[in-house]
């Protein structure tokens, strides 16, 4: 069986992807920059959030 490793720099539509390749037994593990919580049908443990980037990125857009 393979194992996917999901790698995404914001939400897009990678939660919903990651959901589906858990739901199939392949998801190995999820990277983002932004963990919601909230969303269901994800193990934390399968869940790595980086989020540097994220932040990195709001304050960018502070800047005038």
């Amino acid at each position: 069986m393979p194992q996917v490793v999901l790698v995404s720099g914001n939400k897009f539509h990678a939660y919903h992807l990651a959901r589906g390749l858990h739901r199939a037994g392949w998801l190995r593990r999820f990277v983002t920059t932004i963990y919601d919580k909230h969303e269901t049908g994800l193990p934390s443990r399968l869940v790595q959030q980086i989020p540097l980037p994220a932040y990195f990125t709001l304050a960018i857009m502070q800047l005038p």
